[in-house]
């Protein structure tokens, strides 16, 4: 599976590759390394939001799917990894990644577990959609242990029918892109990128440690 990263330009840092849209691929190796921080799943260094941030999706939804999701694993004797399920049970944290998103991506978690077609005992987690839908995270797992984000232009059920678009699609390998290696990491990279570029696009651009270090990787590129 390709390995991208799917996310904004940086202006004057890192540009856009074409004119696709809001969102641009870049090749993962191409990316800045995350900050020396200890990724336990447990999301410490991230600072919760609890004040009277609205989420997209109520917290009793949201609530309600992850005890069906809980409940869709049972079969297969297997439980979401720990990292999901410390987010899904912290608005707080959720909060402060979906405060922090400059296009309302929101956390919408999927009701089951889906297979993930064509490899034994592996499955995906819907967890994350951009606010106009034109894109879905997923977590791909087995066995409880973390095998990557996956990006799709398409959001699938557990049967592996395509469910927002109302197209024939059937859910394949192809339709997904890997984005990162475990959830941790992703919402790490996507909080200092987001944090990045409303410090750029308002004018306000008093970076933090990590994000100055982030920075430093494309300095090259643009001789700065």
């Amino acid at each position: 599976m390709k390995k991208e990263w799917y996310h904004h330009e940086l202006k004057g840092y890192r540009s856009n590759y074409s004119d696709q849209g809001t969102y641009q691929f870049y090749p993962y190796k191409s990316l800045p390394t995350l900050p020396n921080t200890e990724l336990t799943g447990d999301f410490k260094w991230l600072k919760p939001e609890n004040g009277n941030f609205e989420p997209t999706i109520p917290e009793e939804t949201l609530q309600s799917s992850f005890t069906k999701l809980q409940k869709s694993c049972i079969p297969f004797g297997i439980d979401v990894p720990k990292s999901l399920e410390t987010l899904l049970l912290n608005p707080g944290l959720r909060n402060a990644i979906e405060n922090s998103s400059i296009t309302a991506c929101f956390f919408d978690v999927s009701d089951e577990i889906i297979p993930f077609p064509g490899s034994a005992n592996e499955f995906l987690v819907h967890f994350f959609s951009d606010q106009q839908y034109c894109c879905f995270w997923y977590l791909h797992f087995k066995n409880e242990d973390e095998l990557g984000i996956l990006i799709s232009d398409f959001l699938f059920s557990s049967e592996g029918k395509e469910l927002f678009t109302g197209n024939e699609e059937k859910i394949a390998p192809n339709y997904f892109m890997w984005i990162s290696p475990d959830l941790e990491s992703f919402i790490l990279r996507l909080v200092i990128e987001n944090s990045i570029w409303r410090r750029i696009t308002y004018g306000t651009p008093t970076f933090n440690n990590w994000e100055r270090d982030y920075l430093s990787h494309y300095q090259t590129e643009y001789g700065r």
